[in-house]
């Protein structure tokens, strides 16, 4: 990414943990890499996005070549565990 600058916050509320994560890096172009082939993409953003919808979260990926890239994803939190 070329990054002088990271940021990365997290934030809980009763029924959801929210993260996100900031650069200042090259960046790049979203559209580009969704018409890419899958073997093309590589596995970064791509590996992210599956472990969140499998854990019943969402996603969002906004960038633009030469402003950075801000990754933000949703976990819900699961209150039904059980007691040892």
């Amino acid at each position: 990414a070329q990054a002088g600058h990271v940021s990365i916050a997290m934030k809980r509320s009763d029924t959801h943990v929210s993260f996100l994560v900031e650069d200042n890096g090259k960046g790049f172009d979203p559209e580009k890499v969704r018409k890419r082939l899958p073997i093309e993409r590589g596995l970064g953003i791509s590996a992210i996005t599956e472990r969140v919808r499998m854990l019943g979260g969402t996603v969002n990926v906004s960038s633009r070549d030469a402003s950075g890239t801000s990754l933000s994803f949703t976990l819900p939190i699961d209150k039904g565990g059980t007691e040892n």
